[in-house]
């Protein structure tokens, strides 16, 4: 286990806006709901999520930073961007239950969107893996497989996987709206999906975790390029939050530094020795050297 395993020192992020605070007490409760549920796949299934430091400060700015007065979140949307293999889809499940069993909105519509049928029965399975593991929660859960949904009846609120490819869903409630991999989805799915979200509830939230995209004109390359403007200051946004995990375009995608740069997991869940295969395949093929950086760096936007 290498040394960046677990998060030290956290700062809230330096965006928090006047006004605001970083409540601890939120952060924390945030903090100890995900690293207490369950990883379903492969050599991790069983153990507990442990959020790694890349994971917790999104949490714990996310979650933690909010309005002095009446304590809702600062942090209305959100773009976090990583390559592939990096814990994006397991993150993405575990903040979507986080905000439909203890964000205590009744009536909540909490919405976890995928890219295809295939990546949403995956989705939904792995959901259901995790609850059947937190008896606590999974008595008072009723499940719809065929509409891959999840109802907590104490609060009447749901979490319903959504394949991309289905009829679009124009006029929903949504307390909270999550992307996962929204390079593989259009336009207007995304819009459909958070046409007035922002509006009808108190604290909402709108996440979107991908990797980078191929589609220069594609709703994901937008996003990405208006989180770039928040993170440099030439957008002023409060209520936007940023983080992207990328090589940039002059930067040496053979040295391992700039590996490391772009996965905040290296180490952890994908081993440094198969980095260096894919890169040592790329090296000797330029069409998997486009994908190497691509995939691995993020460089598709750089």
């Amino acid at each position: 286990m290498e040394e960046f395993r677990y998060l030290k020192n956290y700062k809230p992020s330096r965006f928090k806006a006047e006004g605001c605070i970083y409540k601890q007490k939120f952060a924390d409760h945030a903090v100890f709901f995900v690293n207490n549920l369950k990883h379903t796949t492969g050599k991790w299934c069983g153990q507990d999520f442990l959020l790694i430091n890349w994971q917790e400060r999104i949490i714990r700015d996310i979650f933690g930073i909010v309005h002095r007065g009446d304590e809702c979140r600062q942090f209305r949307r959100a773009y976090i961007e990583v390559p592939i293999k990096n814990g994006k889809s397991t993150f993405a499940a575990a903040i979507a239950l986080l905000l439909t069993l203890t964000d205590l909105e009744y009536g909540g519509e909490i919405y976890l969107c995928t890219g295809n049928a295939i990546l949403a029965d995956n989705m939904f399975s792995m959901i259901e893996t995790i609850l059947n593991q937190l008896k606590i929660f999974n008595r008072y859960i009723t499940v719809d497989s065929e509409l891959r949904k999840f109802t907590f009846r104490p609060l009447r609120a749901f979490l319903q996987v959504i394949d991309s490819k289905q009829p679009m869903c124009y006029g929903i409630n949504a307390h909270s709206v999550i992307f996962d991999g929204l390079s593989n989805m259009n336009r207007q799915f995304y819009e459909s999906m958070t046409a007035g979200t922002t509006l009808a509830r108190e604290q909402p939230l709108i996440l979107t975790l991908t990797s980078a995209g191929n589609d220069s004109d594609g709703i994901c390359c937008d996003l990405r390029q208006y989180s770039r403007d928040v993170l440099s200051g030439a957008i002023a946004n409060p209520t936007f939050y940023s983080s992207i995990f990328a090589a940039d375009s002059d930067d040496d995608w053979t040295d391992e530094v700039i590996w490391r740069k772009a996965n905040p997991s290296l180490g952890i869940i994908v081993p440094i020795e198969r980095m260096r295969r894919e890169f040592a395949e790329a090296q000797q093929n330029p069409r998997y050297e486009t994908w190497f950086k691509k995939n691995l760096l993020g460089m598709a936007f750089a």
